[in-house]
């Protein structure tokens, strides 16, 4: 693919996931010049840096390969919009209000079913291998990743009715809502999945 589009970053970035595939001196030039063509894509630029970075850690040149890993990461960073204070403040305000009373208080609402099971766990810590095995039951389907909850506590976010009060409600306002809209957002989520 990349010899039809010599920017098409993906293609790089793909053989320099086969783990096996080791680039040629001429396809590392080619990688190179490729990031510096102002027309290219911001995608195809990050994924060329991380396929050079690859290239490089396996000749065992880490300089090279630190400075492309880092040049990517710093695209990829710019256009992100992730802010660290934003999700530490999240974090924060989860401790505080989702407490032990609150989830006693408020643990039997919802929808009273024996499904969904929920596998929750961080990158690479075997939570897709999990869902495989309990979908090979023939009782269990599964979903892949859903972004639903995620979607659900945006809603729940929501803003004040007051302009000077900005604050998000979520997660502060679990303590105050409906209880029967628990089980509404509950059958939500399963008429949806």
């Amino acid at each position: 693919a990349y010899q039809l589009n010599p920017s098409y970053g993906d293609a790089f970035w793909s053989l320099a996931n086969t783990k096996t595939y080791r680039f040629s001196d001429e396809e590392i030039a080619q990688m190179q010049t490729q990031q510096n063509n102002k027309a290219l894509a911001l995608t195809d630029k990050v994924q060329l840096n991380f396929a050079t970075g690859k290239a490089f850690e396996d000749r065992e040149d880490y300089n090279q390969a630190f400075q492309a890993y880092q040049e990517g990461n710093k695209l990829q960073h710019a256009h992100s919009g992730f802010d660290i204070t934003k999700v530490e403040q999240q974090v924060a305000e989860q401790i505080k209000y989702c407490t032990a009373e609150l989830f006693e208080s408020r643990g039997n609402l919802g929808l009273n079913l024996p499904d969904p099971i929920f596998i929750v766990g961080l990158p690479r810590a075997g939570s897709t291998l999990l869902e495989q095995i309990l979908a090979s039951h023939s009782q269990v389907d599964g979903t892949m990743e859903l972004h639903n909850i995620l979607g659900l506590a945006s809603r729940l976010r929501g803003r004040s009715n007051n302009k000077s009060d900005q604050e998000a409600q979520y997660p502060k306002n679990l303590n105050e809502i409906n209880p029967e809209y628990f089980k509404r957002f509950g059958q939500q989520f399963i008429d949806e999945t």
